[in-house]
């Protein structure tokens, strides 16, 4: 990555594979990934990335996403749900009102063996943008790349596996 003081930029290679270097790339990126989705978004994360996952393009493009499509389902994982619960994320409220949201969080120990390196949007069997480290801004989107999304929901399930439904992230009416 360069030092200059020019925004980083994306580039495409000829697979259609766009490299992102930038959070604004990732936010570039993501919401038209989301916006052509149909069935299914998984996204794992460590702490709902607010930068990323909590910026205002991408909640927009997740909530229409479950609203305007009947059959969607959006699926989340989550290491830690404290700093998405004391920071007020966007997010939160639509998990807790929207029943086609799943959250859940993975158990300590499986994290413990298995820690979460990256963080990723799967959107239907082929869509992906992926932060492939958790210290920095640096990944890949590419709109058909169903290898990596088939590895990729092969984790995400494993993940799934061992993970339960958090209590604070459900809307209780007494």
């Amino acid at each position: 990555m360069s030092q200059s003081s020019e925004p980083a930029t994306e580039a495409e290679s000829q697979t259609g594979v766009i490299r992102l270097d930038s959070i604004a790339g990732f936010i570039n990126q993501s919401t038209p990934l989301i916006d052509a989705g149909l069935r299914s978004i998984n996204i794992i994360s460590q702490d709902l990335n607010r930068p990323w996952l909590g910026n205002e393009a991408v909640v927009s493009a997740l909530k229409q996403f479950i609203l305007t499509n009947r059959r969607a389902q959006m699926r989340l994982l989550i290491a830690q749900t404290t700093h998405a619960l004391k920071t007020d994320h966007p997010l939160v409220p639509l998990i807790k009102k929207l029943s086609r949201i799943e959250a859940r969080i993975i158990e300590p120990e499986i994290l413990e063996k298995e820690p979460i390196n990256c963080e990723f949007i799967l959107v239907d069997r082929g869509g992906v943008v992926i932060r492939q480290k958790l210290d920095n801004y640096i990944g890949f989107a590419h709109t058909d790349d169903k290898t990596s999304v088939k590895s990729l929901q092969s984790s995400f399930d494993q993940y799934w596996r061992y993970s339960q439904p958090s209590p604070e992230l459900r809307y209780f009416s007494i």
